[in-house]
């Protein structure tokens, strides 16, 4: 496997305070894609993990995305997802922290969600103020450098653990977003049912943290599945060239015509967080 790392710009929908920059360490910049290279032969985008603590909150993303796979999507010119237009909201977890749940809408919509889970990012270590003596100045240089030596320390392990899930994810990802859309029926409604189930967990982050489904379908099931409601912390996104998704109106979602603007909004909803 061969990876590529480029520098990018704000990542979309990143503040641009929670840019990294290690300035304790003399260190700066931002390696925002990396270039993977597969068994397969085929490249596909794979967000990096930021370089440090962002020094600015930034709210923590639980994120679950369906994609219609069946016949009828086509029909009605329903869009697919890609794993690029994915990256900027794995990058956004992989800054912030967060979950994202990936899904199929077929047939039968009852296989697990695809997983990225990432904790919160240790927190960084603010530069104490000198004051006092020259002992007490000696004292306050040495807690800080130990209480840095640690964060240091605490910070490569996430970023190395993060790198490893974004990395198996987003192949995963590719994998499953890469199937035809042929399914014979669309059984909206028990992948609704399972997006439900991820809003219903709980989080993990000390900070407040947003829910949000992406549902990219034409919304007509034909499986006959019971239809689902979903909770109140969960923000409904959907997705569709042509706009016939009954199915979920029950719903009151926001509707969308194509994939990047329903992605931009997402990541651009820095409020309406839940604790």
């Amino acid at each position: 496997m061969i990876r590529a790392w480029f520098t990018s710009a704000v990542p979309d929908g990143l503040p641009a305070a929670a840019l990294p920059v290690r300035a304790k360490l003399g260190l700066a910049g931002y390696a925002a894609i990396a270039i993977v290279v597969g068994a397969c032969g085929q490249p596909h985008a794979v967000p990096a993990v930021a370089s440090s603590q962002t020094h600015a909150p930034c709210v923590p993303l639980r994120a679950v995305a369906l994609q219609d796979k069946s016949r009828s999507g086509l029909v009605n010119r329903t869009p697919q997802l890609d794993t690029a237009q994915l990256a900027g909201v794995v990058r956004y977890v992989a800054t912030c922290g967060g979950e994202i749940g990936l899904g199929l809408i077929n047939r039968r919509s009852n296989a697990p969600l695809v997983r990225l889970y990432v904790s919160e990012p240790p927190l960084a270590v603010t530069e104490p103020e000198l004051i006092g003596t020259g002992f007490d100045r000696r004292d306050t240089r040495r807690a800080y450098q130990h209480a840095l030596d640690v964060y240091n320390a605490e910070r490569s392990v996430w970023e190395h653990q993060t790198e490893s899930a974004v990395r198996q994810f987003t192949t995963e990802a590719h994998q499953i977003l890469g199937l035809p859309a042929d399914a014979p029926a669309t059984d909206v409604w028990s992948a609704v049912g399972r997006a439900r189930q991820f809003a219903l967990e709980p989080g993990y982050w000390h900070a407040a943290y947003r829910t949000v489904a992406l549902i990219i379908s034409d919304g007509q099931d034909n499986a006959r599945a019971q239809p689902v409601s979903l909770p109140a912390n969960l923000e409904l996104l959907v997705v569709n060239g042509n706009p016939v998704a009954e199915t979920l109106d029950r719903l009151n979602p926001m509707k969308f015509e194509a994939i990047d603007p329903a992605i931009r909004y997402m990541l651009r909803m820095n409020g309406h967080a839940q604790r």
